[in-house]
């Protein structure tokens, strides 16, 4: 059943893809660890948060969100890179669709509407799950497709001082598109040191042995 799901999924993102094509991109944005990431056209970084992890490595988290601005279908293209110099990352990627207007003062009336739908989806034991799990190499790129499928904008009631004075706006929706990944310590050179010595110890033994 799971499979089948994929199957279906990649065939709807295939045909997105063949009859409209991934949006432009921008420039490449360096986070952090030296991930690079090209984003479409219409994202931009909303929230960013680094903690520490108890392996004395780095988590890194990262929230893109974009206003959908087409009452079409759209396959956003992401692209990822990790230079030749840095070591590669297990990216997680998650992807939610819902209301752009949000607060105590907004009461939503029509939510927008869509069909979100990432390329080679994560599977779990019968179930597919919207979201990504890849590993990045130094030097090489690695791309990450999302489609929002049957999209349609939404409206919500904006109220100041109560629901006796409200206002009816129209509420485009917000796609988000969140990075979230571990960069593991880089051993200092005392650490090489005795790495090495730890090797040269090994080696002797061994030749004492024969």
């Amino acid at each position: 059943m799971g499979r089948l799901i994929a199957t279906a999924m990649a065939a709807a993102l295939a045909f997105v893809g063949s009859t409209q094509g991934a949006l432009a991109s921008q420039g490449p944005l360096t986070l952090g660890g030296n991930l690079q990431v090209q984003l479409p056209d219409g994202f931009s970084l909303s929230t960013e948060r680094v903690s520490p992890a108890h392996d004395g490595g780095v988590y890194y988290d990262y929230e893109f969100t974009a206003t959908p601005t087409q009452a079409l279908n759209a396959l956003y293209a992401f692209d990822f890179f990790t230079p030749p110099e840095e070591a590669g990352v297990l990216v997680v990627l998650n992807v939610a669709f819902g209301p752009a207007l949000e607060g105590d003062n907004v009461l939503t009336t029509n939510s927008p509407t869509g069909s979100f739908l990432v390329q080679d989806p994560l599977e779990l034991p019968g179930i597919v799950v919207n979201a990504k799990l890849f590993s990045t190499f130094p030097g090489y790129h690695f791309p990450a497709e999302v489609a929002l499928l049957d999209y349609a904008p939404g409206f919500a009631l904006v109220c100041n001082g109560g629901t006796s004075d409200c206002q009816a706006v129209p509420d485009p929706g917000r796609l988000k598109v969140s990075l979230s990944y571990e960069v593991a310590p880089v051993p200092e050179p005392n650490t090489y040191a005795l790495m090495g010595l730890g090797l040269v110890g090994m080696g002797l033994v061994s030749r004492r042995r024969r």
